[in-house]
C-alpha cells in the first residue's frame, strides 16, 4: 500500500473511531440503557454505514482481504454513506436539535465521514471495472437493514426514522417507503458508477485492488 494511501486511511479510521466512540457514549450515558440500547442503534442506516467504513479502512490497513479491496465492495459503501448524507440534509435535518457532544455526532456521521470516503474513492479507487450489473448485489446489504428495522420495530424498540414508522403509517405504507429509498440507492449507485466510468484522470493513481472484479 502506498504510504500517501496508508496516511490517508490512519486520518479516516481516527475521524470514523471517534465518531462511532462519542455516539456510543452518549447512548449508554442514558439513565435507561442496556442490551435494548445495542438493538435500538443497530437500526440506524447512519451507525451502520460509518461502522462498515470503520471496517473497510482496518481491513485495508491491517488484513490481506481481497473482498474489501473490491472496486465493487469500495464504491457499495460509498453508494451506502452517501445515501445517508443526502437523506439527512433533505429529509431529517430539521426534525431534530442535536446538542453538544451529539451535535458533533450527527456532522461527522452525515457530513465530514462521507466527505473523507468520498475523496477515497476518487484518489485510490480503480473504477475502471464498475458495472450497472453489481448494483443489484449492493441492494442486499439495505434490504437486509430495511427487515432487521422491521422486526425490531414490531418487538416494540420503536423505529430509527419517521418515514420507517409502521405504529404510525401502517405496514404496506412503510413498505412502499422501502421501496423508494431503495430506487434512491440505485440511482445513487449508478450515478456513481457513470461517474467512475468517466472520470478524466481515471488509474492516475493506482491502487493495490487494480485487479478488484465484482461480486
Amino acid at each position: 500500500m502506498q504510504d500517501y494511501k496508508k496516511y490517508y486511511i490512519y486520518i479516516a479510521v481516527g475521524v470514523e473511531f471517534i465518531a462511532l466512540l462519542l455516539q456510543f457514549y452518549i447512548a449508554f450515558s442514558a439513565k435507561e440503557s442496556g442490551i435494548h440500547t445495542v438493538f435500538k442503534l443497530s437500526t440506524f442506516f447512519t451507525i451502520n454505514s460509518n461502522f462498515l467504513l470503520l471496517i473497510c479502512y482496518l481491513m485495508l490497513i491491517f488484513a490481506d482481504s481481497n473482498f474489501w479491496k473490491k472496486t465493487s465492495t469500495q464504491t457499495a459503501l460509498l453508494t451506502y454513506i452517501s445515501f445517508v448524507c443526502i437523506v439527512y440534509h433533505v429529509m431529517l435535518q430539521n426534525s431534530w436539535n442535536p446538542q453538544g457532544l451529539q451535535w458533533w455526532v450527527a456532522e461527522l456521521f452525515h457530513w465530514v465521514n462521507p466527505l473523507i470516503y468520498l475523496i477515497f474513492w476518487l484518489i485510490f479507487v480503480d473504477k475502471g471495472n464498475l458495472s450497472y450489473k453489481q448494483i443489484a448485489a449492493w441492494l442486499i446489504f439495505p434490504t437486509i437493514y430495511f427487515v432487521w428495522v422491521l422486526l425490531i420495530g414490531a418487538f416494540g424498540l420503536g423505529y430509527p426514522y419517521p418515514f420507517l414508522n409502521v405504529d404510525k403509517f401502517g405496514l404496506f405504507s412503510v413498505i412502499m417507503n422501502g421501496f423508494v429509498l431503495l430506487f434512491v440507492l440505485t440511482g445513487i449507485a449508478a450515478i456513481l458508477i457513470l461517474i467512475g466510468k468517466n472520470l478524466p484522470l481515471q488509474n492516475v493513481v493506482k491502487t493495490d485492488s487494480a485487479q478488484n472484479n465484482s461480486y
